[in-house]
């Protein structure tokens, strides 16, 4: 501040006019959100790709609530700007920000741009309906008790939303085998999310999907038999990669008077070294889930977690780099059989359709073995998982084909019978293991069984 300004107007005044200076040199920012170049051209993009996806009142407009949408979400630190062109919108964001399940959706797409981009568009559609109801902009020093609730409910369906849609969408992107890491796939993921959301069977399948695909990787980090080398014991060698570290320390002459002692048990292969054995994995086969479709699984939600489950499956084989089929069964006179596998397309078909009908085990012990698909014939050493609501009959031809069938193949076939008493039928020919279980659900050991599972390894001893 120069001196002539405070000769003129004084103390007070010349730092009145000060302040006044400082502010008129800040910026306004048409985002609430200090938002660098880059954010701001991704809002641009996101808002005309939500205006063709049909995001509920979002337009190619709204890119500065797009920007702080995305920043929000993929940021580790968002920081509002000083100026916001809008303080409407600057209050809403603010709150929104504050809350923990903001802090928690935050944790979860920060380093995933496509989720981030697909829950970021709740936010700003929940923004669009909020400014609608509530079109006068509320002063501050007087808002009343009505308004200060208005906004905090949008924020939290804005937040409920979200979270939702990022469920959904990292259980397409496992299920259906959609790449959720880069920013080419986000507006294919985007769309199968839109679509599966849109419908509530789909929807609570997806649900289902989520919550057993999160299970089946802590489950299969966490298997025992993972392949590499595992330390056995104690043995004599001359292996000096196996060498314990008091045997190296000798050798390297820690104790001069024993050194050439150790160098003699060294060459003479007596050295006492850790026994290793490495386990190399036995040549995987598919991973194939067999479906009933009858009448009576349309119950209790017991469709929607058995094909929720199929989807964890698929997603189980496509991180073993195994084939994978999705088979749906049931009583049907033009032949009750219906597969999927691969394209994401295909999948969600097999997901919307349904047969009805009665139970009849013709489809997977019968018309299965012999289904060519694009990978080819079943192939040897699959795993099959039979999932089922109903105690039926099996004539004892059809057991001895598919006996013999899974023998010939090394096929390993796992039962699981919902809402049932006994599995009789299914004890027959499942011998990976079956289950009478009162639902389909992550309450039962026998989930957590066929989740874990993975392909065998050969135990091979370490030279």
């Amino acid at each position: 501040m120069s001196s002539e300004l405070h000769e003129l107007l004084g103390d007070g005044d010349a730092a009145a006019v000060g302040v006044a200076f400082a502010k008129a040199e800040v910026e306004v920012s048409p985002t609430v959100l200090t938002c660098d170049r880059w954010t701001r051209r991704a809002g641009a993009r996101l808002a005309e790709q939500w205006t063709q996806l049909g995001v509920e009142g979002v337009t190619k407009d709204h890119d500065a609530v797009a920007s702080d949408a995305i920043e929000t979400l993929l940021s580790s630190a968002p920081r509002l700007a000083e100026r916001p062109a809008d303080p409407n919108r600057a209050r809403w964001w603010k709150q929104l920000m504050e809350s923990p399940d903001c802090t928690a959706l935050r944790a979860r797409t920060v380093c995933s741009a496509s989720i981030a981009e697909i829950a970021a568009a709740e936010l700003a559609k929940q923004w669009v309906a909020y400014v609608a109801a509530n079109p006068d902009c509320p002063d501050p020093e007087n808002e009343t008790p009505e308004q200060s609730v208005n906004r905090m409910r949008s924020t939290r369906n804005a937040l409920a939303g979200a979270c939702d849609a990022a469920d959904a969408a990292e259980a397409i992107g496992a299920g259906l085998g959609i790449g959720s890491g880069g920013l080419a796939d986000t507006p294919v993921l985007a769309q199968y999310t839109r679509r599966l959301r849109g419908s509530p069977n789909l929807a609570n399948i997806m649900r289902m999907a989520g919550r057993f695909i999160a299970r089946a990787k802590m489950l299969q980090r966490q298997r025992t038999d993972l392949p590499g080398m595992e330390i056995t014991g104690i043995e004599l060698s001359g292996d000096l990669a196996r060498l314990l570290p008091i045997e190296s320390s000798m050798i390297a002459g820690a104790v001069p008077e024993l050194e050439l002692l150790a160098i003699a048990r060294l060459a003479q292969r007596r050295s006492l070294s850790y026994r290793r054995i490495l386990r190399t994995p036995v040549a995987m086969g598919p991973i194939v889930v067999s479906v009933d479709e009858s009448g009576s699984m349309t119950s209790n939600g017991k469709i929607e977690a058995a094909k929720g489950l199929a989807l964890a499956m698929a997603s189980i084989a496509r991180a073993q780099k195994r084939p994978f089929l999705l088979c749906a069964w049931a009583d049907q006179p033009e032949g009750g059989i219906r597969t999927a596998s691969g394209a994401p397309d295909a999948i969600v078909a097999w997901l919307e359709e349904f047969f009805g009908g009665g139970t009849e085990l013709d489809g997977p012990l019968h018309t299965l073995p012999t289904t060519s698909w694009p990978a080819g014939p079943i192939g040897a050493r699959a795993d099959h998982i039979i999932i089922t609501d109903d105690e039926v009959g099996l004539d004892d031809e059809l057991l001895e084909s598919y006996q013999a069938w899974a023998a010939k193949m090394g096929v390993r076939t796992f039962g699981l019978g919902i809402g049932v008493r006994e599995t009789t039928t299914l004890a027959r020919f499942c011998d990976g293991g079956v289950w009478a279980l009162p639902s389909l659900d992550l309450n039962n050991p026998a989930v957590d069984v066929v989740l874990s599972i993975g392909p065998t390894y050969k135990e091979v001893r370490a030279a």
